[in-house]
């Protein structure tokens, strides 16, 4: 049976959800989105912007990185979604229609982010330093709608815009950023350390491309062999050596390929019982 641990180009939920298919998906985008939610009520209230500091952005970050770009980018829809249908899932438990409100661009802005960066994890960058570029794309995305909805909202001029909904939310944008760098990594690490799969291909030192087992006794045929035919040479020579069967010295000297005729190899084979 094909387990999501064994797909290409897993994520983080792949490798810890040991099965996959569409209710394994429906059921991580959902709780994707309740993620998303749950940090939204992490709400802090500055008094010279309406828009206020909240986990959503950190939420939206790992959910993303952690499922990857196909499920990341739908929990972010949903959660949009469920805030406008009147579900108490934005922050500070508000909800309503994403273009009525000052900072709904910064909710639109979740989907492109969740997608990128679920996008980028998918293809191995979040085990590794370019997982900062990854969150500084995504967040970037965050903001152009973002800024761009609470200008037309406020009817701000572009740096009053920035004053208002960038500027005051760069540090701890930041430390959210450094946060899931390091929650992602670490995560993997645990994974590797616990995954027999990972384990099994340590302890044999993992496979060569001609399928025999690192370090193994069975080099295999070199590249020149294969192209000058003495790899094939070579094993005759030693077939006939193992029945005893003499070779012409002037051909095995050349590498050329031993005149060892079937008559020879049926007399000197051992008899079989009938």
């Amino acid at each position: 049976m094909t387990t999501a641990v064994s797909r290409p180009n897993r994520t983080l939920a792949d490798a810890l959800i040991p099965f996959n298919g569409l209710w394994a998906d429906i059921t991580i985008v959902i709780a994707g989105s309740l993620l998303i939610a749950a940090f939204a009520q992490i709400k802090i209230s500055l008094p010279f912007t309406p828009v206020p500091i909240t986990g959503q952005t950190f939420a939206v970050l790992l959910v993303g990185a952690s499922v990857g770009s196909r499920r990341g980018g739908l929990a972010a829809v949903l959660y949009l979604v469920e805030g406008s249908a009147g579900l108490p899932v934005f922050a500070g438990a508000a909800s309503g229609t994403f273009w009525t409100l000052v900072s709904g661009g910064y909710i639109v802005g979740f989907i492109p982010a969740a997608f990128l960066v679920g996008f980028l994890a998918e293809r191995g960058w979040d085990r590794g330093p370019w997982l900062l570029a990854a969150l500084l794309a995504a967040s970037v995305l965050i903001y152009l709608p973002g800024l761009w909805q609470l200008s037309n909202e406020l009817g701000t001029d572009y740096s009053k815009t920035l004053e208002f909904g960038l500027w005051p939310f760069i540090p701890g944008d930041l430390a959210k950023i450094i946060l899931v760098s390091l929650a992602l990594p670490t995560a993997w690490s645990l994974v590797s350390r616990f995954d027999p799969r990972a384990s099994n291909s340590r302890s044999q030192g993992g496979t060569r491309p001609d399928g025999n087992p690192q370090g193994s006794g069975h080099p295999g045929p070199s590249p020149k062999d294969v192209s000058s035919g003495a790899g094939l040479s070579r094993s005759y020579a030693h077939i006939a050596t193992a029945l005893n069967v003499p070779l012409q010295g002037s051909r095995a000297g050349r590498g050329e390929q031993p005149d060892v005729s079937r008559h020879d190899l049926r007399r000197t084979a051992p008899h079989r019982r009938r």
